[in-house]
């Protein structure tokens, strides 16, 4: 006669899906406060942003070469 054997610590589906919950809500606060931190002006403090300069575009111009990289399929 086989005897069963009992684990105490075995992962049953309901704490697996406390850990799961508690990992989404965790990753979610980590999330946010980032957004917050890039709004807020903190994270991207000292620094310049990355941007081109102005240049006009000739809407004719832009036009025929729109028209003509479409026509060469890219």
């Amino acid at each position: 006669m086989m005897k069963q054997i009992q684990v105490k610590d075995a992962l049953s589906r309901r704490n697996f899906l406390r850990g799961a919950g508690a990992s989404v809500a965790g990753l979610a606060v980590v999330g946010s406060a980032g957004l917050l931190m890039h709004n807020s002006g903190i994270a991207t403090a000292g620094t310049t942003p990355a941007t081109l300069p102005y240049r006009k575009i000739d809407p004719d111009k832009a036009k025929a070469a729109t028209y003509e990289g479409y026509s060469k399929g890219g």
